[in-house]
Protein backbone atom coordinates (compact mmCIF):
# COMPACT_ATOMS: atom_id res chain seq x y z
CA UNK A 1 0.00 0.00 0.00
CA UNK A 2 0.96 3.55 -0.81
CA UNK A 3 -0.02 6.65 0.53
CA UNK A 4 -0.57 10.00 -1.40
CA UNK A 5 -2.73 12.98 -1.74
CA UNK A 6 -5.16 13.49 -4.58
CA UNK A 7 -5.02 15.71 -7.26
CA UNK A 8 -7.48 15.67 -9.92
CA UNK A 9 -9.88 13.19 -12.16
CA UNK A 10 -9.18 13.65 -15.74
CA UNK A 11 -11.48 10.87 -16.55
CA UNK A 12 -14.14 8.45 -14.63
CA UNK A 13 -11.24 5.55 -14.56
CA UNK A 14 -8.24 7.43 -14.02
CA UNK A 15 -7.04 10.00 -11.20
CA UNK A 16 -3.75 11.33 -10.51
CA UNK A 17 -2.05 11.35 -7.04
CA UNK A 18 0.70 13.14 -5.54
CA UNK A 19 2.53 10.32 -3.71
CA UNK A 20 4.76 11.05 -0.41
CA UNK A 21 7.86 11.44 -1.86
CA UNK A 22 6.24 13.99 -4.34
CA UNK A 23 6.20 11.81 -7.23
CA UNK A 24 2.94 12.37 -9.19
CA UNK A 25 1.19 8.81 -11.05
CA UNK A 26 -1.97 7.86 -12.54
CA UNK A 27 -4.11 5.90 -10.66
CA UNK A 28 -6.79 3.06 -11.80
CA UNK A 29 -10.26 4.12 -9.95
CA UNK A 30 -12.27 1.23 -9.45
CA UNK A 31 -15.76 3.08 -9.59
CA UNK A 32 -17.72 4.86 -11.77
CA UNK A 33 -19.00 6.89 -9.43
CA UNK A 34 -18.55 10.54 -9.68
CA UNK A 35 -17.50 10.58 -5.67
CA UNK A 36 -16.98 14.37 -6.54
CA UNK A 37 -17.31 15.31 -2.58
CA UNK A 38 -14.61 12.68 -1.98
CA UNK A 39 -12.34 13.31 -4.18
CA UNK A 40 -11.48 16.56 -3.87
CA UNK A 41 -7.69 18.01 -4.24
CA UNK A 42 -5.49 17.68 -1.39
CA UNK A 43 -7.27 14.96 0.14
CA UNK A 44 -5.65 11.84 1.69
CA UNK A 45 -5.60 8.72 -0.45
CA UNK A 46 -4.23 5.10 0.00
CA UNK A 47 -3.26 3.08 -2.93
CA UNK A 48 -2.19 -0.60 -3.91
CA UNK A 49 0.64 -0.69 -6.03
CA UNK A 50 0.53 -3.52 -8.40
CA UNK A 51 2.54 -3.49 -10.93
CA UNK A 52 1.92 -5.08 -14.59
CA UNK A 53 2.66 -4.89 -17.93
CA UNK A 54 -0.80 -5.75 -18.93
CA UNK A 55 -1.95 -2.90 -16.96
CA UNK A 56 -1.97 0.84 -17.99
CA UNK A 57 -1.25 1.94 -14.85
CA UNK A 58 0.84 0.34 -11.38
CA UNK A 59 -1.73 1.61 -9.10
CA UNK A 60 -5.38 1.60 -8.00
CA UNK A 61 -7.45 3.63 -5.61
CA UNK A 62 -8.16 1.87 -2.10
CA UNK A 63 -9.46 4.88 0.35
CA UNK A 64 -9.90 7.99 0.88
CA UNK A 65 -10.10 9.90 3.93
CA UNK A 66 -13.24 12.25 4.33
CA UNK A 67 -13.46 14.23 8.18
CA UNK A 68 -11.44 11.40 9.53
CA UNK A 69 -13.32 8.71 8.15
CA UNK A 70 -11.11 6.49 5.54
CA UNK A 71 -14.00 5.54 2.84
CA UNK A 72 -13.34 2.34 0.33
CA UNK A 73 -13.41 3.39 -3.22
CA UNK A 74 -13.34 0.02 -4.47
CA UNK A 75 -17.02 -1.02 -5.64
CA UNK A 76 -16.36 -4.63 -6.25
CA UNK A 77 -15.04 -5.18 -2.84
CA UNK A 78 -18.80 -5.21 -1.78
CA UNK A 79 -19.32 -8.18 -3.88
CA UNK A 80 -17.13 -10.19 -1.43
CA UNK A 81 -17.79 -8.51 1.82
CA UNK A 82 -21.35 -9.87 1.25
CA UNK A 83 -20.39 -13.14 0.15
CA UNK A 84 -18.06 -13.26 3.14
CA UNK A 85 -20.75 -11.93 5.44
CA UNK A 86 -23.87 -14.11 3.87
CA UNK A 87 -21.26 -17.68 4.35
CA UNK A 88 -20.48 -16.73 7.73
CA UNK A 89 -23.93 -15.64 9.06
CA UNK A 90 -25.21 -18.79 6.75
CA UNK A 91 -28.28 -16.14 5.86
CA UNK A 92 -28.19 -17.85 2.26
CA UNK A 93 -27.03 -21.14 1.45
CA UNK A 94 -25.56 -22.52 -1.69
CA UNK A 95 -23.73 -19.31 -2.53
CA UNK A 96 -22.67 -18.95 -6.02
CA UNK A 97 -21.29 -15.96 -7.51
CA UNK A 98 -22.23 -13.95 -10.92
CA UNK A 99 -24.32 -15.69 -12.04
CA UNK A 100 -26.80 -15.21 -15.20
CA UNK A 101 -30.38 -14.66 -15.16
CA UNK A 102 -32.90 -13.82 -18.61
CA UNK A 103 -30.55 -10.55 -19.91
CA UNK A 104 -28.79 -9.63 -16.45
CA UNK A 105 -25.83 -11.24 -14.74
CA UNK A 106 -26.48 -10.52 -10.94
CA UNK A 107 -24.10 -10.78 -8.18
CA UNK A 108 -24.96 -13.85 -6.50
CA UNK A 109 -27.42 -17.14 -6.10
CA UNK A 110 -28.64 -19.10 -3.88
CA UNK A 111 -31.13 -20.54 -1.54
CA UNK A 112 -33.05 -18.04 1.50
CA UNK A 113 -36.32 -19.21 2.95
CA UNK A 114 -36.50 -22.53 1.32
CA UNK A 115 -35.82 -20.62 -2.72
CA UNK A 116 -33.82 -19.95 -4.77
CA UNK A 117 -32.64 -16.29 -5.15
CA UNK A 118 -30.51 -13.98 -7.31
CA UNK A 119 -29.32 -11.15 -5.12
CA UNK A 120 -27.30 -7.80 -6.37
CA UNK A 121 -24.88 -5.72 -4.33
CA UNK A 122 -24.33 -2.26 -4.36
CA UNK A 123 -21.86 -0.53 -3.03
CA UNK A 124 -22.44 2.96 -1.24
CA UNK A 125 -19.98 5.53 -0.36
CA UNK A 126 -22.01 9.09 -0.42
CA UNK A 127 -23.26 10.16 2.62
CA UNK A 128 -25.85 13.29 2.80
CA UNK A 129 -26.90 14.66 6.10
CA UNK A 130 -30.91 15.21 6.21
CA UNK A 131 -33.06 15.76 9.37
CA UNK A 132 -30.01 15.60 11.45
CA UNK A 133 -29.58 12.27 10.10
CA UNK A 134 -26.50 11.17 8.27
CA UNK A 135 -27.72 8.86 5.09
CA UNK A 136 -25.89 6.73 2.39
CA UNK A 137 -27.44 7.41 -1.04
CA UNK A 138 -27.22 5.42 -4.27
CA UNK A 139 -26.23 5.98 -6.42
CA UNK A 140 -24.43 9.26 -6.87
CA UNK A 141 -24.52 9.12 -11.23
CA UNK A 142 -27.75 7.68 -12.86
CA UNK A 143 -27.09 4.34 -13.16
CA UNK A 144 -29.05 2.36 -16.31
CA UNK A 145 -26.90 -1.14 -15.44
CA UNK A 146 -28.32 -0.68 -12.00
CA UNK A 147 -31.83 -0.09 -13.32
CA UNK A 148 -31.73 -2.97 -15.17
CA UNK A 149 -30.41 -5.24 -12.60
CA UNK A 150 -33.19 -3.81 -10.35
CA UNK A 151 -35.89 -5.16 -13.54
CA UNK A 152 -34.27 -8.20 -13.65
CA UNK A 153 -35.09 -9.21 -10.39
CA UNK A 154 -38.64 -8.15 -10.30
CA UNK A 155 -39.22 -10.12 -13.11
CA UNK A 156 -37.57 -13.18 -11.40
CA UNK A 157 -39.51 -12.55 -8.50
CA UNK A 158 -42.53 -12.63 -10.35
CA UNK A 159 -41.68 -15.91 -11.84
CA UNK A 160 -41.47 -17.52 -8.37
CA UNK A 161 -37.89 -16.38 -7.29
CA UNK A 162 -36.61 -14.65 -3.62
CA UNK A 163 -34.46 -12.17 -4.28
CA UNK A 164 -32.57 -9.15 -3.00
CA UNK A 165 -30.71 -6.37 -3.26
CA UNK A 166 -27.84 -5.42 -0.54
CA UNK A 167 -26.81 -1.66 -0.44
CA UNK A 168 -22.50 -2.25 1.39
CA UNK A 169 -21.75 1.12 2.91
CA UNK A 170 -18.05 1.57 2.36
CA UNK A 171 -17.53 4.07 5.65
CA UNK A 172 -18.44 4.13 9.06
CA UNK A 173 -20.56 7.14 9.68
CA UNK A 174 -24.54 6.33 7.94
CA UNK A 175 -27.04 5.82 9.69
CA UNK A 176 -29.41 4.86 7.17
CA UNK A 177 -29.94 3.83 3.23
CA UNK A 178 -31.98 5.40 0.81
CA UNK A 179 -32.28 5.37 -3.07
CA UNK A 180 -30.84 8.96 -4.52
CA UNK A 181 -34.54 10.60 -5.90
CA UNK A 182 -32.55 13.61 -6.76
CA UNK A 183 -29.97 11.98 -8.79
CA UNK A 184 -31.80 8.58 -10.19
CA UNK A 185 -35.01 8.52 -10.11
CA UNK A 186 -35.74 5.85 -11.70
CA UNK A 187 -34.18 3.64 -9.89
CA UNK A 188 -35.28 4.76 -7.04
CA UNK A 189 -39.18 4.39 -7.75
CA UNK A 190 -37.99 1.15 -9.35
CA UNK A 191 -36.32 0.24 -5.65
CA UNK A 192 -39.54 1.20 -4.23
CA UNK A 193 -41.55 -1.32 -6.17
CA UNK A 194 -39.04 -4.08 -5.61
CA UNK A 195 -40.31 -3.49 -2.01
CA UNK A 196 -43.70 -3.43 -2.94
CA UNK A 197 -42.94 -6.99 -5.01
CA UNK A 198 -41.04 -9.04 -1.69
CA UNK A 199 -37.56 -8.35 -3.01
CA UNK A 200 -35.61 -8.10 0.28
CA UNK A 201 -33.56 -4.70 0.73
CA UNK A 202 -30.93 -4.69 3.11
CA UNK A 203 -28.41 -2.18 4.26
CA UNK A 204 -25.10 -3.13 5.52
CA UNK A 205 -22.30 -0.16 7.31
CA UNK A 206 -19.25 -1.17 6.93
CA UNK A 207 -15.64 -0.36 9.35
CA UNK A 208 -13.15 0.98 7.65
CA UNK A 209 -9.25 1.74 8.56
CA UNK A 210 -6.33 2.65 6.77
CA UNK A 211 -5.70 -1.20 6.02
CA UNK A 212 -9.00 -3.09 6.47
CA UNK A 213 -12.63 -3.24 5.94
CA UNK A 214 -15.77 -5.70 7.39
CA UNK A 215 -19.52 -5.28 7.86
CA UNK A 216 -20.34 -5.05 11.17
CA UNK A 217 -24.04 -3.97 11.44
CA UNK A 218 -27.22 -3.58 9.29
CA UNK A 219 -28.46 -0.27 8.78
CA UNK A 220 -32.28 0.72 8.01
CA UNK A 221 -33.28 1.25 4.15
CA UNK A 222 -35.51 4.44 3.24
CA UNK A 223 -37.33 4.42 0.49
CA UNK A 224 -38.27 8.18 0.51
CA UNK A 225 -37.14 11.35 1.97
CA UNK A 226 -40.62 11.64 3.92
CA UNK A 227 -40.41 8.66 5.92
CA UNK A 228 -37.21 10.62 7.51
Amino acid sequence: MVDGFFEDRPNRFICRVILEDGNRVSVHVPNTGRMAELLVKGAAVRLAYCPSPKRKTDYSLLTVKFHDHWVCTQAVMANDLVFEYLKREKKVLELEREVTYGDSRFDLKGRIHGKSGFFEVKSVNLVREREGKQIACFPDAPTVRGLKHLRGLIKAQNEGYCNGVFFVVQRSDADYVMPNWETDPDFAQTLVLCQQKGIIVVGFQCAVTETTIQIVRKIPVIFSPADL
